[in-house]
């Protein structure tokens, strides 16, 4: 959840959230060019492909794109 209030955690408390994406490779550079400091696309032995990257409060996140 994103927002001012929705939920009692602290800023950057959340972590290992996901956010599946069609396209990793556009998803990762626009982040990137946005200033986001992202990882390289990793691709995972079962398929998938992630990124990974914190958002401005320190939650973790990986960007991902499942196998097709």
């Amino acid at each position: 959840m994103i927002g001012t209030g929705i939920t009692p955690s602290e800023p950057g408390s959340a972590q290992g959230m996901i956010l599946v994406v069609d396209d990793i490779d556009s998803a990762r550079a626009e982040l990137a060019e946005r200033g986001v400091g992202i990882s390289e696309v990793q691709d995972m032995e079962w398929g998938s492909r992630h990124a990974l990257f914190e958002d401005p409060d320190g939650n973790s996140w990986q960007l991902q794109a499942p196998a097709r």
